[in-house]
């Protein structure tokens, strides 16, 4: 994964404190760096100088730099690019002739939070560089204002499905930036995750990228993130009750249709199919608990499933364990498709 940070001049971190993290993330191997040039709370006076400081020393490391701009912003200053930002990061003001035409000319990264459909075919018919383009979801500053997590997971899925890769951000648990200092995610119910998680949720989702939304993470978080990659298997760790189907080291897939209450396994009722299972184990179900079906639910025994919600006992169905309880946020993680496997 091409996973970044982010940089902002003008704001809470002076310059020396932001070559201090580029010289640390570039050292744990981290390569892009994320900025806005359109902050309303930046001190102008800062904003060329730290920028030009900056850029020299991310030119001689060779880390990417992309910068969201707006049309105004880019036509106020056409020698942007030429300072050394490497992709230009389009937010407001462009019609789909202007970005269409740009990314024949210049790397860029469209917003992935307002894009549908619809857009990209247009864009696609107008001879779109897909090759030169990436696409970033919004942070979202203001409290109870993030995506959820579905939107951004289908709207990943979409656009990979037209070669574009995707990135998007999470919060710090250290510094965070200002004006309102309440984290910078992507997703709204991960403004007070820790980074190690909601970028592996984000990672699990698709994701091609992660970026740290705020001004000053801290090491532990940049290791996390100079580390991170989507599992190709994800190990869930549980506890079985005692004399239960053995599920250990088995691959399953999740389903492609989601359920609010049960993820499904793709493979079980198959593997099953032949297997005698008694009803026992028929406790209360709580989140994380491991079920599956037995021979009291006809044609659906086999059924293997992993509860997201407290539901009601059922005498067809055997609780064989639970997801560990520090490791339920993996519940987040399965998305249609995603291979999975006890441990």
């Amino acid at each position: 994964m091409k996973n970044g940070i982010s940089i902002y001049f003008g704001l809470d971190n002076t310059l020396e404190e932001n070559l201090e993290l580029i010289n640390k993330a570039h050292g744990l191997g981290i390569k892009r760096i994320f900025t806005s040039l359109q902050i309303p709370e930046t001190d102008g006076a800062r904003l060329k100088p730290e920028l030009k400081a900056v850029l020299d020393v991310t030119r001689q490391m060779g880390i990417e730099v992309i910068a969201d701009v707006n049309a105004t912003l880019l036509k106020g200053d056409p020698n942007l690019a030429a300072l050394g930002i490497q992709r230009l990061r389009l937010d407001d003001g462009y019609n789909f002739h202007e970005i269409s035409s740009l990314s024949r000319r210049f790397p860029i990264s469209l917003n992935a939070s307002t894009l549908d459909g619809a857009a990209l075919k247009k864009l696609a018919r107008l001879e779109m560089n897909f090759d030169n383009t990436e696409a970033s979801f919004n942070f979202y500053p203001h409290p109870f204002t993030g995506q959820t997590a579905e939107l951004v997971y289908e709207r990943t899925k979409l656009l990979k499905a037209f070669g574009v890769r995707v990135s998007a951000f999470v919060s710090s648990q250290n510094r965070r930036r200002g004006p309102l200092h309440q984290g910078l995610p992507t997703i709204e119910l991960q403004r007070n995750t820790p980074v190690s998680i909601a970028a592996f949720q984000l990672a699990c989702m698709g994701v091609d990228g992660v970026f740290i939304g705020d001004s000053l993470p801290s090491e532990e978080e940049l290791k996390v993130l100079a580390k991170l990659n989507a599992p190709s298997v994800l190990e869930i760790p549980c506890d079985f009750a005692e004399n239960t189907v053995n599920l250990r080291e088995q691959i399953f897939t999740v389903r492609p249709d989601i359920s609010p209450y049960i993820v499904r396994s793709l493979e079980a009722r198959k593997l099953f199919a032949n297997t005698d299972i008694v009803s026992m184990h028929t406790t209360t179900i709580t989140r994380g608990s491991i079920l599956l079906d037995n021979n009291e639910y006809g044609r659906y025994k086999g059924e293997l499933g992993l509860s997201k919600l407290e539901l009601p006992c059922d005498s067809k169905v055997n609780v064989l364990g639970k997801i560990k309880s520090e490791s339920l946020y993996l519940l987040d993680c399965l998305w249609p498709g995603v291979k999975f496997k006890f441990v």
